[in-house]
């Protein structure tokens, strides 16, 4: 918790620190208490690394089957994506 005091302005740990938080919608009114606070490791270059190509696998494989092609994507791109991907 102290991490996020340290990132998140002082309103939004308020409303995040044991409390309820209201979702509403159009009819409803919904309450969530949070009980517990999971921080997650910025991802790597190398992690972005192969979720790109994951991705691309996926994609060559749906232009594949609607358009008969087949893509090619430069190491040097994938690379370009995955930065691209992570930057702040």
């Amino acid at each position: 918790m102290e991490v996020m005091r340290g990132t998140f302005p002082p309103e939004f740990i308020n409303r995040i620190d044991g409390k309820y938080i209201s979702l509403s919608s159009t009819h409803t009114m919904t309450f969530i208490k949070f009980t517990e606070t999971i921080i997650f490791n910025r991802l790597s270059e190398q992690n972005m690394g192969s979720i790109v190509n994951i991705r691309l696998k996926e994609i060559n494989k749906m232009v594949d089957e609607k358009h008969k092609l087949s893509l090619h994507v430069p190491e040097d791109v994938k690379r370009w994506l995955g930065k691209v991907s992570i930057a702040e």
